[in-house]
């Protein structure tokens, strides 16, 4: 039963950090050119850095992050990449899948990048992204969801954030989605645990650079 939660905790993480590509953002004034030039992190076995976002997260054993390679070919999945073109297709992509790390008891930590219009903050993001949020978690059968906008610390600073818990095949899930506005990007920071809420100590995990 364990094992069978472990598969779906993951499956929804991964609807609730990409749900946002899902729904429209209202239409903006262009953006201006982005101050930093996007790069994906650096990922060590026990570690991922990104210069462009301003973070770190370091995590020991049991958790087991995915090597930069699996990164890689996960977005080239998700960009339908045909051949070698792969700098300058991460560089146009409407999202970007940056860093996952899982613990065998379903416990988990993605980061995805998106792309958004200028002017949108990150509490607007999730203010829209609430609806379509809900509505993938109950689709795969999250149940009682209770789902909810406020602002957790993060990396020393308070930032806004989607607080999340229900049940799936009678254990509770309990997430927070952070989104941290960085250029021209919208960065997810998904936080899932379950059984017992840990949220909060993944959290702190992360650092600033």
């Amino acid at each position: 039963m364990l094992k069978k939660v472990v598969s779906l905790v993951l499956v929804i993480l991964m609807l609730a950090s990409f749900t946002a590509c899902e729904f429209t953002l209202p239409m903006q004034k262009p953006a201006e050119p982005a101050e930093k030039t996007f790069e994906t992190g650096k990922i060590t076995s026990n570690s991922y850095e990104s210069e462009f976002l301003g973070i770190g997260c370091r995590l020991e054993s049991p958790w087991v992050f995915k090597t930069e390679e699996e990164m890689m070919e996960t977005n080239k999945e998700s960009l339908a990449l045909v051949g070698d073109d792969y700098a300058n297709a991460i560089k146009n992509a409407k999202i970007v899948y940056e860093m996952m790390a899982t613990k065998g008891n379903g416990d988990s930590i993605n980061i995805n990048l998106e792309k958004v219009s200028a002017d949108v903050s990150a509490k607007t993001y999730l203010s829209l992204s609430m609806s379509s949020v809900k509505t993938a978690l109950s689709n795969i059968g999250l149940k009682n969801i209770n789902a909810e906008t406020g602002t957790t610390q993060f990396i020393g600073r308070e930032f806004d954030c989607i607080f999340i818990n229900g049940k799936i095949n009678g254990v509770m899930l309990y997430e927070v989605l952070v989104a941290m506005r960085v250029g021209d990007y919208m960065a997810n920071i998904t936080i899932g645990s379950v059984v017992d809420n840990n949220c909060s100590q993944y959290l702190s995990c992360f650092y600033a650079l």
